[in-house]
């Protein structure tokens, strides 16, 4: 019994400090959460904390499952439609695209825990049949919407994960699926050394390799392909006798993405520059040509 009062209590300090980490308390109270321990009374419950220890009944995380506001701002001089795809077996978002005009800026919800990517597509029409598509990113769902769908290749990603670690969000730019549009994402609150900009200002098309070049109806260059996608060799793709941080090492082409976007993941394996986090609760704001 006592090993249930001091589990009881420790869950109780734990709310009224904020300092409950996610999952942390379940085990140690497991198979006996709903019991009620005899002859031992806690104090009077505040109000915060009585909801925190009513969601630790309902398998909620008190602390670090904050909702996050995703804020997108097209700075391009073209417009651009943002694509959303939650992963984790998770609902999508309330929107998984839209379209965003050239200085406009509109917001999501992202509910924690939440895992997923965002991305630009460009060039997108609606032909005679009703059928939306776009010229990079595109969902293949036909619509606006991409429904759960991710965006084609060659695309730059902006990818999260929040409140998964004690309330600690991760964040990055990925180019591994190749470049399409120039974007940022900065937090806005939040904290830690790592709770900085991330920035991919610079436009790779502009230096792409003709082997990886996408280009479009007027010839121009609209995307740039990864090594892996154009060429599906294990050393580009970090795969086979390369999948270890060890083996996967950065090529010539995956360079071409690094120098021009130092801060943006530029191969599988290109952690150290590319990984951001933030604790407390922040929200963030993606912009499309930062």
């Amino acid at each position: 019994m006592m090993k249930k009062q001091f589990a009881i209590l420790l869950l109780h300090l734990f709310c009224s400090a904020a300092f409950f980490p996610q999952g942390l308390a379940r085990p140690w109270l497991q198979g006996f959460e709903d019991e009620e321990p005899q002859g031992f009374a806690l104090p009077p419950i505040p109000s915060k904390v009585a909801k925190c220890l009513g969601d630790f009944h309902v398998e909620k995380k008190c602390v670090g499952a904050h909702p996050a506001k995703i804020t997108f701002t097209n700075n391009c001089p073209y417009t651009v439609w943002p694509g959303t795809l939650t992963g984790g077996n998770r609902p999508q978002l309330s929107r998984t695209g839209f379209q965003l005009a050239t200085k406009e800026t509109q917001s999501l919800d992202a509910p924690a825990p939440f895992t997923g990517r965002f991305w630009g597509r460009t060039q997108c029409s609606t032909d005679s049949s009703g059928r939306f598509t776009c010229a990079t990113g595109d969902c293949g769902s036909g619509q606006v919407s991409c429904n759960g769908a991710g965006g084609n290749p060659p695309v730059s990603l902006v990818e999260f994960t929040l409140a998964e670690n004690n309330g600690q969000d991760f964040y990055d730019i990925s180019l591994v699926d190749g470049f399409n549009v120039p974007v940022s994402v900065s937090p806005q609150g939040g904290s830690g050394n790592k709770c900085t900009t991330a920035s991919c200002p610079g436009n790779v098309n502009s230096v792409c390799p003709t082997q990886l070049a996408v280009k479009g109806s007027d010839g121009s260059i609209i995307a740039c392909k990864s090594a892996c996608e154009e060429f599906n060799q294990p050393e580009y793709c970090c795969t086979g006798n390369f999948n270890t941080p060890e083996t996967c090492k950065p090529t010539n082409y995956s360079m071409i993405f690094k120098n021009q976007c130092p801060q943006a993941y530029s191969y599988a394996y290109d952690d150290s520059s590319s990984t951001f986090s933030c604790s407390g609760g922040a929200n963030y704001a993606i912009t499309f040509c930062p």
